[in-house]
């Protein structure tokens, strides 16, 4: 009885020390994503889609991340939906109070990017979102769906996102 004492009194005092406790738990860090990228309409030659690396910062399309295959015959894509298994819990930032920036990024054939969408999620739950991406089309705050927030800065965005309900 002494030890199972003992050993609860080190792990309370290492958890308040270091401000984690043994808590193995899943983090969402990037939602499913089914996407269009099209430009009056029709898909975009040589017209690409990628994860921007820096998705808080100012130019989160600054910098590439992953590249995403986008079908020539309908400009479709998809992104996988990104999740860790994590062993210790932050008592500081609880997953549901902690939210993830997703940067979907479209880069043209002459090499320019653009931000796509801006999509928060909280870590502690799945999302799926579809982006319906019309890059003749800047979208303005009113026109942006559910599922982003705005750029940094005001720079413009070319997707439409709308959350996709998952079954429970």
């Amino acid at each position: 009885m002494q030890k199972i004492i003992a050993c609860t009194v080190l792990v309370a005092g290492l958890a308040s020390l270091t401000a984690c406790a043994p808590w193995p738990h899943v983090e969402h860090s990037r939602p499913s994503i089914a996407g269009r990228l099209l430009e009056d309409g029709k898909p975009i030659p040589g017209a690409g889609v990628f994860l921007g690396a820096k998705p808080g910062t100012n130019d989160p399309c600054g910098e590439a991340g992953d590249r995403v295959d986008v079908s020539p015959v309908d400009g479709s894509f998809q992104i996988a939906e990104h999740s860790n298994t994590l062993l210790m819990q932050s008592l500081l930032k609880p997953p549901d109070r902690t939210m993830q920036l997703t940067a979907v990024c479209i880069r043209r054939a002459d090499g320019t990017a653009q931000i796509g969408a801006l999509l928060p999620m909280f870590v502690d739950k799945p999302a799926s979102v579809a982006l319906d991406c019309e890059i003749s089309k800047k979208r303005g705050r009113d026109d942006m769906g559910n599922a982003q927030m705005a750029s940094p800065l005001g720079q413009p965005q070319f997707c439409r996102a709308v959350r996709v309900p998952r079954a429970a």
